[in-house]
């Protein structure tokens, strides 16, 4: 994780981040505030949900990985009243967090 800073509330009750392993979508762990989540040798892929609620607003997170394929998911236009974001990567990669995100 090169840089993480997301809203800071007990339990990430309002903004988060989730990665889940693959197969099966195992969580990982959700993180807020601006404690990196650790990093990760997945072989089976994995999916980071960012979930916000639109009234704090901080300068996200950046990660990088790599991977063999990558699938993004955004969501509808117009956006939902809480907007996600998924990515989805197969194969083995090294996870390691985008500033912001589209609409925000």
């Amino acid at each position: 994780w090169n840089s993480f800073d997301i809203e800071d509330f007990e339990g990430c009750a309002y903004d988060w981040v989730e990665l889940l392993a693959s197969p099966g979508e195992q969580s990982l762990g959700k993180w807020c505030g601006t404690t990196k989540p650790p990093s990760y040798n997945l072989a089976g892929g994995f999916t980071v949900k960012l979930h916000a609620d639109g009234y704090v607003h901080k300068s996200g997170f950046m990660m990088e990985f790599q991977c063999d394929e990558l699938v993004a998911t955004l969501p509808p236009t117009p956006a939902p009243a809480s907007p996600s974001l998924t990515l989805e990567a197969n194969a083995g990669m090294t996870v390691s967090a985008v500033p912001g995100m589209p609409g925000r």
